[in-house]
C-alpha cells in the first residue's frame, strides 16, 4: 500500500474510468448472475465438485470481486486487486478450492463486464482481469492446489499403515 509519508502517492480513485466503475457497482447483481452462469458453462464439472452450499458461496463471492474490479477500473491501478488477491489466497485454501477454479470464475467476469461497460472501459477491465489472473496463476505451484499422488502420499505418511 502506498505510504504518503514516504512520498508514495496513492492511486487517484477517479483517474481512469469512474463511469465504468459506477456501472459495475450499479449492476453487480446482474453481472454476478451472468458471470456465474458463464463459469458453469465453461466448466460443467463445477456442479459435480461443489455442493449447492459451496456454489452459493462462490456466487456470493462475485460481489467483492466486482467491487475490487470497479476500484481498479476507476483508479487505473492494480493496487486494490493485488491486496485483495493476497487476502483471497488463504481463504480459498481453507475452502479447498484450487486456483484453476478461481481462474475460471475470474475469466467469466470479462464477458459479464462487457454487458454494461463502454468498449474502452471493457478493454481496460479485460486487461485488469488478465493481470489479476496472471498473478493467481503463480499460486498453482503452492502446495495443496493440485490433487496428491496417492502412491507418494502412501509412502510419505510412513508407509500408510493405519491411515
Amino acid at each position: 500500500m502506498p505510504n504518503p509519508y514516504r512520498g508514495e502517492i496513492p492511486p487517484d480513485p477517479a483517474a481512469s474510468h469512474p463511469r465504468g466503475a459506477a456501472q459495475l457497482r450499479a449492476h453487480w447483481r446482474r453481472l454476478s448472475r451472468l458471470a456465474f452462469d458463464e463459469a458453469l458453462r465453461r466448466d460443467p464439472t463445477l456442479t459435480e465438485r461443489y455442493d449447492e452450499r459451496s456454489l452459493r458461496v462462490l456466487y456470493r463471492d462475485y460481489e467483492p470481486h466486482f467491487e475490487q474490479l470497479a476500484r481498479a477500473l476507476a483508479s487505473g491501478s492494480d493496487e486494490h486487486l493485488r491486496r485483495y488477491g493476497e487476502w483471497l489466497v488463504p481463504v480459498l485454501r481453507r475452502r479447498r478450492m484450487p486456483t484453476a477454479d478461481l481462474l475460471t470464475f475470474l475469466g467469466a467476469m470479462v464477458p459479464a463486464a462487457r454487458a454494461v461497460l463502454t468498449p474502452a472501459a471493457a478493454e481496460a477491465a479485460a486487461a485488469i482481469l488478465e493481470r489479476w489472473a496472471a498473478r493467481h496463476r503463480r499460486n498453482v505451484k503452492i502446495a495443496g492446489d493440485r490433487k496428491r499422488n496417492p502412491v507418494l502420499a502412501f509412502f510419505w505418511k510412513g508407509v500408510g499403515i493405519l491411515d
